[in-house]
C-alpha cells in the first residue's frame, strides 16, 4: 500500500472494539473527519455492543427471507467471540 492509500484506510480489530468501543466510535469518527459529542459516541457504542446488534432485527437478518438466511441452520450473528 502506497503512502496515499494510506490516508483512506483505517485498519481497527474486533478485539479492540470489544474491548474499548466507546475509543473505537471516537477513532472511527476522527477518521471520517466527523465531530460527535460524548453522548452520541456512547449511544453508538452501546448499539454497537454484541449483545444489542444479535437482539436488534435490522442488524441481525432476522427479518430476511428464509432463501437469504435459514436461522433455524444458523443464525447470522452467533457468539461474537474472538477465537
Amino acid at each position: 500500500m502506497n503512502a496515499e492509500d494510506k490516508e483512506h484506510f483505517m485498519h481497527i480489530s474486533y478485539e479492540e472494539m470489544t474491548m474499548d468501543p466507546k475509543d473505537s466510535v471516537g477513532r472511527i469518527a476522527q477518521f471520517l473527519q466527523k465531530s460527535l459529542e460524548y453522548e452520541a459516541i456512547e449511544k453508538i457504542a452501546d448499539r454497537c455492543l454484541f449483545m444489542n446488534m444479535k437482539k436488534n432485527n435490522m442488524s441481525n437478518y432476522s427479518t430476511a427471507s428464509r432463501k437469504l438466511l435459514d436461522q433455524a441452520k444458523s443464525e447470522f450473528l452467533r457468539k461474537g467471540e474472538c477465537q
